[in-house]
């Protein structure tokens, strides 16, 4: 029978039953797709085509499809261990190219694929460095440049990983040209400040690389107001040993910080400009930057605090008494910082003057002074609880509210009886509480607290 019918007819044959028989075509590919010697940029393709379920590659599918590409992996790194350089290249931009145009398709949740797009990128830069054929080196340059200026090559952020690979090498002029023709024409096209900055840090990066020192230059100036340009002008600056400019950029750009409130930045640079004055030996900019750390910072910094005490020591009561003036005011961190050093310098009773006026600072500072001032602090406390009690509900309150007591009961003199008062009142006063009763009942039970 197969001898009396044409090759053609057979072709139609199987194409109409591969069409409308999906078991036999999943067979039919497995077979012919995967079995070949050597797997080809065609039949990738096609292991994808043969996943898509109209227009997306469902996670089950992906977990699939998954299995097939970690065979293909495999077989490139068999290819490359022979130093089959030319095929094993071919497989590893086939497998990038190929998934990553289909990447807003596939369902990645597991991260899975992706993983395996990066890996057969790491395995093509490992080839640029170790093989010596320059045939097969610019390939793969070439291969690099298309995709990173691909925007159907953005899933898992192949395009920049491709950007940065080409970045880290060593140029002939004519890459080096080609790299910056390529930057100023995505510059062109991207006004995003984000991507603005990340371009002019390649196209630096590049005409560095190239030794290019009028680009460079110009870039510097044209751009002085990216973070990453002031940043370089800085390095350049230490770098040739000239730190008077490095404090003028530095001072620059806290003074930028302040106009624009972007506090990061501004701590930020207040700590580079602190560490040069340590690296140069100067204690009056030590001072400087010191004191705007601890009070730029939300919280309390110990070890900054410590360097401000040694570096004032000679006459640290009128700067500690000039720090807390500055620090006086509503917003909570100051209170914070106030409290923090109240604490540590032993000074009671402003401690507990902002304790009794902001009873939140109980918990964390109240230890310092529960046995000097045990009835003032359990006062506190009062006022804290019943302030917390009036505004929360929900068994998870009540019983941190509990816990609360309990420790109350068990570290402060005169805890037990506070709490016995406390317990007795709040179960009268908030009585259709059901919750908050049996949790109080649990803790009288456990303190073993007697109600005659």
């Amino acid at each position: 029978m197969f001898s009396e019918a044409s090759p053609e007819d057979l072709l139609v044959f199987l194409h109409d039953e591969l069409r409308l028989n999906g078991k036999l075509r999943k067979k039919f590919l497995d077979q012919f797709t995967l079995n070949a010697q050597h797997t080809s940029k065609q039949s990738i393709r096609l292991l994808i085509q043969r996943y898509l379920k109209g227009s997306l590659i469902t996670r089950r599918s992906a977990a699939e499809l998954t299995s097939h590409l970690e065979a293909i992996l495999e077989e490139a790194r068999i290819l490359l261990s022979a130093e089959n350089w030319r095929d094993g290249t071919d497989l590893l931009m086939a497998i990038i190219d190929e998934v990553t145009l289909a990447g807003w398709q596939i369902d990645d949740s597991t991260g899975r694929i992706g993983q395996q797009v990066l890996s057969a990128s790491d395995l093509l830069q490992e080839i640029f460095k170790t093989c010596e054929n320059p045939g097969i080196k610019d390939d793969i340059l070439s291969f690099a440049f298309r995709l990173s200026q691909s925007s159907k090559h953005q899933p898992w952020d192949v395009d920049q990983k491709m950007f940065d690979f080409l970045i880290h090498q060593t140029w002939s002029d004519l890459y080096i040209e080609k790299l910056k023709q390529v930057c100023f024409e995505q510059l062109s096209s991207n006004k995003e400040q984000y991507l603005e900055s990340s371009l002019v840090n390649k196209v630096l990066l590049a005409a560095r690389a190239d030794g290019d020192e009028v680009l460079y230059n110009d870039l510097l100036e044209s751009y002085a107001h990216l973070p990453f340009v002031i940043q370089l002008k800085y390095e350049d600056a230490l770098a040739k040993n000239n730190p008077g400019t490095a404090w003028q950029i530095g001072e620059t750009a806290i003074q930028s910080g302040v106009a624009t409130h972007d506090l990061r930045a501004v701590l930020d640079w207040q700590k580079k400009l602190f560490a040069l004055a340590q690296e140069v030996n100067d204690t009056n900019a030590q001072k400087k930057y010191a004191h705007q750390i601890y009070i730029s910072q939300p919280e309390h910094d110990a070890a900054i605090f410590s360097v401000l005490r040694r570096l004032h020591q000679a006459h640290w009561l009128p700067y500690r008494e000039r720090l807390l003036k500055e620090l006086q005011g509503e917003s909570q961190p100051h209170l914070a910082k106030q409290a923090a050093i109240f604490a540590k310098e032993e000074l009671d009773q402003e401690l507990l003057s902002l304790m009794q006026e902001h009873p939140q600072y109980v918990l964390p500072f109240g230890s310092h002074l529960q046995h000097k001032y045990p009835t003032e602090v359990l006062e506190i406390h009062r006022l804290r609880l019943e302030r917390n009690l009036k505004d929360n509900t929900g068994r998870k309150f009540y019983r941190r509210f509990c816990s609360d007591l309990s420790q109350i009961a068990q570290e402060i003199d005169g805890g037990e009886a506070f709490t016995k008062g406390m317990i007795i009142r709040i179960r009268q006063e908030y009585r259709q509480r059901k919750a908050l009763v049996a949790e109080l009942d649990r803790l009288a039970d456990a303190l073993g607290l007697i109600f005659m």
